[in-house]
């Protein structure tokens, strides 16, 4: 877990997170009916990952929450990885990384500095 996130409430273990950025990954997801219509009417064209678009929380309006100890494990190792994680060229590996970098620094910056109320 980041240090950049606002406990929102604790209950007994767990904890309810607002994180800034969103998390980069969607391992498991729980989305309200009202937020599903959201993101189905914003998503007519499919063009980047579920998770790329909920950090997109200007566009779509929708806040992302996510829960501390979920108990939530990830076992894509295990089960022959990821067809995302393929080993690529190292040249452009390595300005996918530069991309990515980027685009996580602007994120964040957006997350921390765009007011709710803007949303």
């Amino acid at each position: 877990m980041n240090k950049h996130h606002q406990i929102i409430q604790i209950q007994n273990e767990l904890k309810l997170l607002r994180p800034a950025p969103s998390f980069l990954r969607t391992s498991a997801q729980l989305v309200s009916y009202e937020a599903a219509l959201t993101l189905l009417d914003k998503t007519k064209t499919i063009d980047r990952p579920v998770d790329t678009t909920l950090q997109m929380f200007w566009g779509t309006k929708i806040k992302c929450f996510c829960i501390s100890e979920s108990g939530i494990t990830d076992h894509t190792f295990e089960a022959g990885g990821s067809t995302l994680s393929q080993k690529r060229h190292s040249a452009n590996g390595f300005l996918r990384n530069i991309r990515r970098m980027i685009y996580r620094i602007c994120i964040f910056c957006i997350s921390k500095y765009k007011k709710d109320s803007e949303t």
